[in-house]
């Protein structure tokens, strides 16, 4: 008898108690939201000492089956009753690894839910009692544009909601052929599925957030590799770059080698391709046709590169930097030439490449001490830059070998992973960095120098690629894995400088942390 609508109800009439339960439900079941689509229900999460609401799988395009594989998204159709939102959607088709392997660090990036192309979905996570005009942010997933899901353990957004007091979004892409299969020139494949999932789901957002009492003026998108370079091509991308206010790019950018592919070579892909499933091209509409025509997994398998070509080739289907994503000239890609003023906070990790040489690097492995000699370093140097550099082998040596050291294993194990961080991460990051602020535009830089104590499968490995990600979600804060009080306070700072950065675009609090 505490609640308005029952102190109100009361005195009227007796008879009026039978209205009880929907006036209830109409004033207090903040689970049930009205979107543009229609009504959904979320459910009540625990966190820590309070709760947040969670609503999760909620369908912003129509399943990309049949006429719709390779296409633009539609958005989702209307429906009638309240729709339950309690679990994770469907993970979009990806090259799944069978290892069976326990270890914390491979069970949080592990997929979890059930492969299939009727993927496109979003979650969004709300501080309870709902807010009132909350930052958002709103999360882009990596996995060279290849693999990935929301619905990653780690990218749970309940800690980082309930704690900041913020709505955090995250979102499915199409992913590999799916996504990013690109007929240049031909107005319904142009390429770039992918990217324009992300810009329907930032429409989404835009349209429905007032709704769960977020502020559809104060979306920050944040992500990580391939996430942080779709955050960019949003940057540049006029049609985008109105849904969102400030972006944080994690260890990534557009301007990288692994980022996008020319028109002409995206033409190439997609015929030999279509040579290898058994649809050879003789026009778009016939190749589209036998494309579709085809089982979701035969398209996956015969789309998969050759795991014995070098680093850059491993990808083969990527965002093209022409098509009507970008409706300026392509070249702007590359330029950096930004349509609005945003916030930036980026940055990488201290050994951002370590993880892709263990994974294929000559001479490399995660189950050892990867030293090797100037023969194996050679080998790795031409694995991991682009066939089209302008640096010889002499070069990368003269600058990353010291000449004191030029016949220690250890020293060209430890020179290749330096070089292939700074030619895939750091310095294309820099660059960008320096090109936005050379326009004016406030840039925050950091550099993630902490190695948890469950982490790198190897100690030479370091501070790897994604490692940041568990601290920016709360991850220390849950049940399992060994975490120390250090590592929550790490993760609690940098929540806070995450979420106050959304808020605000300021950094001003920002002071460095040192675990001891």
């Amino acid at each position: 008898l505490h609640s308005p609508c029952l102190t109100y109800l009361i005195p009227v009439s007796w008879f009026l108690l039978a209205l009880v339960p929907v006036c209830y439900t109409e004033c207090f079941d903040e689970m049930v939201v009205q979107t543009s689509a229609g009504r959904i229900r979320g459910k009540t999460m625990r966190v820590l000492s309070g709760k947040v609401t969670a609503y999760l799988g909620i369908p912003y395009a129509e399943p990309p089956i049949g006429q719709l594989r390779f296409a633009k998204p539609v958005p989702s159709k209307p429906w009638t009753n309240v729709r339950e939102v309690t679990k994770y959607s469907n993970t979009c088709y990806q090259n799944v690894s069978n290892s069976e392997s326990k270890a914390l660090w491979e069970k949080i990036w592990s997929p979890n839910t059930e492969l299939s192309e009727n993927c496109l979905y979003l979650n969004l996570w709300v501080p309870s009692p709902r807010p009132k005009k909350a930052a958002v942010m709103v999360w882009i997933h990596g996995g060279a544009f290849m693999s990935g899901s929301s619905s990653l353990l780690v990218y749970n957004g309940r800690f980082l909601s309930h704690t900041q007091k913020v709505i955090v979004v995250s979102m499915n892409y199409r992913l590999g052929v799916f996504g990013f299969l690109a007929l240049p020139g031909n107005s319904d494949v142009p390429g770039n599925m992918g990217l324009f999932d992300q810009r329907l789901a930032l429409q989404w957002v835009h349209d429905n957030i007032a709704a769960f009492g977020g502020n559809p003026k104060s979306v920050t998108l944040f992500g990580q590799s391939a996430g942080a370079a779709s955050i960019n091509m949003h940057l540049i991308a006029s049609q985008s770059s109105s849904l969102f206010h400030r972006v944080i790019m994690q260890s990534g950018s557009s301007n990288t080698p692994w980022a996008f592919v020319k028109s002409v070579d995206a033409k190439h892909r997609a015929a030999a391709f279509g040579k290898r499933i058994g649809c050879p091209y003789s026009s778009d509409a016939e190749f589209l046709s036998c494309l579709r025509g085809k089982s979701a997994y035969d398209v996956l398998c015969y789309s998969l590169a050759d795991p014995q070509s070098n680093l850059l080739s491993q990808v083969i289907f990527l965002p093209v930097a022409t098509g009507d994503f970008f409706t300026e000239k392509a070249e702007m890609l590359m330029q950096q030439k930004i349509v609005e003023k945003k916030q930036i906070l980026q940055g990488t990790n201290r050994d951002e490449a370590t993880y892709f040489l263990a994974m294929g690097g000559p001479g490399f492995s995660k189950d050892t001490e990867s030293v090797i000699g100037r023969k194996d370093f050679v080998k790795a140097v031409k694995w991991i830059l682009p066939e089209n550099t302008v640096l010889t082998v002499d070069d990368i040596e003269c600058e990353y070998i010291d000449e004191k050291d030029e016949d220690s294993t250890i020293n060209y194990r430890d020179a290749v992973a330096s070089m292939a961080a700074d030619s895939l991460f750091v310095c294309p990051m820099k660059q960008f960095a320096n090109k936005y602020a050379g326009q004016g535009n406030k840039v925050y830089s950091y550099l993630f120098n902490h190695l948890p104590p469950a982490g790198a499968w190897q100690k030479w490995m370091g501070v790897m690629h994604g490692y940041e990600i568990v601290f920016v979600f709360g991850m220390p804060f849950n049940k399992f894995g060994k975490w120390t009080q250090a590592e929550e306070v790490l993760s609690k700072n940098m929540m806070n400088y995450w979420s106050t950065f959304a808020r605000t675009g300021d950094t001003e609090k920002y002071q460095p942390l040192v675990l001891l």
